[in-house]
């Protein structure tokens, strides 16, 4: 194996061995001992690595980069943060898969205790009722502007040249609708943006999820017939969008 594909993202593309190993007692391995006698199953990069004879190395959430003061994070700024880190690394022919997560996430420093990743409603204990309100406001409005949006798109735009001059192949995807539908009809020219290659001009309000649901149960809550309130991708979702992007990235490097 000459070649690596490298997966960044948020817990939609998170290695679940890691994950273990670092959160234990967390809702995915407990999904997986009791619904497959594992601590572990496979995401769907580590399925697509696999079937191309490719490398593997994933950076996505838990299993990001340490960046000492930035450190981890679930927000596009920390997948951005990790391509940085690692761009110097890719080679022609690799292929870079960035998964985004929800607008709403924005990292926020707190003193002496690291950082914390913001979500709407989100309460957290180094905060008073004060800054939370604060916090949400500002979460909130990064949903109803367009300018949050345009600037991830216009952070990509260096990854972007550096995909074209090393010649790896670049893609993007989202379970996150927001993301997915801005811009919708420039994202239909561009062949990096996996999800809406599959669609139909009309298809604007779209939700990936969804399609995921038109092949089986995706979502591990579902899976498991509501046993556990998780609503990430099980063993089955997984294997669904695994064989989704594998059509598709075969279909565009001609393989």
């Amino acid at each position: 194996m000459e070649n690596t594909l490298y997966a960044f993202g948020d817990s939609f593309s998170e290695p679940i061995d890691v994950l273990t190993e670092l959160s234990p007692n967390n809702d995915r391995t407990k999904y997986a001992r009791n619904y497959l006698n594992s601590d572990s199953f496979p995401i769907w990069a580590e399925l697509l690595a696999n079937n191309l004879n490719y490398n593997y190395e994933n950076y996505s959430a838990i299993a990001g980069v340490d960046l000492d003061i930035l450190q981890k994070g679930n927000s596009n700024y920390h997948i951005l943060y990790n391509l940085n880190e690692k761009c110097h690394e890719f080679k022609k022919n690799d292929i870079v898969i960035v998964g985004f997560t929800t607008i709403t996430r924005f990292p926020i420093p707190l003193e002496n205790t690291g950082v914390v990743t913001k979500l709407v409603s989100m309460e957290h204990d180094n905060f008073d009722k004060k800054e939370n309100d604060l916090y949400d406001l500002l979460a909130y409005n990064r949903s109803r502007f367009s300018f949050y949006k345009e600037e991830l798109l216009q952070l990509l735009k260096p990854i972007e040249i550096l995909s074209d001059s090393i010649g790896f192949h670049l893609y993007y995807w989202s379970w996150v609708d927001d993301v997915l539908n801005y811009k919708f009809e420039e994202k239909l020219l561009d062949r990096r943006w996996i999800v809406p290659q599959r669609l139909n001009k009309e298809d604007i309000d779209y939700r990936f999820i969804q399609h995921l649901e038109l092949y089986g149960k995706p979502k591990i809550i579902d899976e498991t017939n509501g046993d556990i309130d998780d609503h990430h991708l099980g063993k089955v979702g997984n294997e669904i969008q695994y064989k989704i992007f594998l059509e598709y990235i075969k279909k565009d490097l001609g393989i």
